[in-house]
């Protein structure tokens, strides 16, 4: 007995100690890493998904100062859920020299009515926990890339230690379970760099001079005022149908907002030339209405 006893107390120590480096380790990892990201979200220009006229003053100001917080609470948090898992994992392996003290079936079902609870009450919150952790040590997604997820496009103003925010373009707020992320396939704009290539697609009538809507298509994106001056605009006919041709123009733009506007304003551009050249565009699966029975 006393020789089990002693096996059980020296792995109780092994435990406690092996966490104890562990939690040491990661919490160095984990200043480290949001040291790098306060740096990053300084120098962010924290541009807006779309340029508009806000309400709010000094917008990127106020989400650059947003930004900082939200790293430094988001680290916080997890700095002490990680404090307190690791205090009751230790707890645990203190105890567990005793556990051959108490009588199995006490012993199963403690384990069962534990396992029920924290299956059925803590697991949402244990997922979105881990997954936020993964998120933030992870270089997938930061405080102010522009995304789209699941059909919505904005900027991510805030990651906590369970859910995502983002700010879409019309400047309400998606909020997305960080479990939900992690599991999500989504496009991140501002991954890497801010640089877009704006695609504008359209359809020109089968007897159309394509050389014509060539030119036509590329200046129009040339006199977009957002247009980055990297390489001339492409020109593409990506389709062949027996009502029309469908033709890409891309340009590059500086970031997602330019982007945005690069392709209003192509299209717009774009709509004026082929009707002042007369070049007509196609009808398919387009239902134009009978004015002359509606009151306008």
């Amino acid at each position: 007995m006393n020789l089990i006893s002693n096996t059980f107390s020296i792995l109780s120590l092994v435990v406690i100690g092996t966490l104890f480096f562990l939690v040491i380790v990661i919490l160095v990892l984990l200043r480290r890493v949001e040291k790098r990201q306060r740096e990053r979200m300084k120098q962010t220009s924290h541009d807006l998904p779309v340029e508009t006229e806000s309400p709010v003053s000094d917008p990127k100001r106020r989400a650059k100062r947003h930004a900082l917080k939200s790293v430094k609470f988001r680290y916080s948090v997890i700095r002490h859920v990680l404090i307190g898992v690791a205090l009751v994992l230790m707890l645990l392996g203190a105890a567990f020299p005793l556990l051959g003290t108490v009588p199995a079936t006490m012993l199963s079902a403690i384990l069962a009515i534990l396992s029920i609870v924290i299956g059925i009450v803590a697991r949402p919150v244990l997922e979105n926990l881990v997954s936020g952790l993964m998120l933030t040590l992870s270089r997938a997604v930061n405080v102010s890339d522009t995304v789209i997820i699941n059909d919505h496009y904005g900027t991510i103003e805030d990651i906590t230690a369970t859910h995502m925010v983002i700010k879409r373009w019309d400047w309400q707020r998606y909020v997305v379970p960080n479990a939900k992320v992690i599991s999500t396939d989504f496009l991140n704009l501002s991954l890497y760099d801010d640089y877009q290539w704006a695609k504008v697609a359209f359809w020109v009538h089968p007897a159309a001079d394509i050389d014509e809507v060539r030119n036509e298509a590329i200046q129009a994106a040339i006199d977009s005022k957002k247009i980055a001056d990297h390489e001339p605009p492409h020109f593409w006919c990506v389709e062949l149908d027996k009502q029309g041709v469908k033709c890409w123009v891309t340009a590059w733009a500086d970031s997602p907002a330019n982007a945005w506007d690069l392709r209003h304003e192509i299209r717009m551009n774009l709509q004026r030339r082929l009707a002042q050249k007369g070049i007509l565009t196609h009808q398919h699966n387009v239902s134009i209405p009978d004015t002359d029975n509606h009151c306008p």
